[in-house]
């Protein structure tokens, strides 16, 4: 009895540490994971802020060639000239 009893202790502790091993390796991979999705978030961020920079600048190059208005100041150039 005594040997069977150790026997089933034994088995159970190994158990016990396999279960314990396998906890925290699954706590290194979310914390890395965790890590990784903060940079990725990170990333995306910085990406986002230059990418409504980018659209500013094109924006304001457009309408540097193209300002608001400029159909409205060429129809009263044409009138001006069609008067004189």
């Amino acid at each position: 009895m005594g040997k069977e009893h150790e026997e089933r202790r034994e088995k159970k502790n190994e158990r016990k540490s396999k279960n314990e091993e396998a906890r925290t390796k699954k706590r290194e991979r979310r914390s890395e994971n965790e890590e990784v999705r903060t940079k990725k978030r990170e990333r995306r961020n910085e990406n986002e802020e230059t990418r409504w920079t980018k659209k500013e600048k094109n924006i304001n190059y457009s309408n540097k060639f193209n300002p608001p208005g400029r159909n409205v100041l060429i129809n009263i150039y044409y009138a001006f000239l069609g008067l004189t």
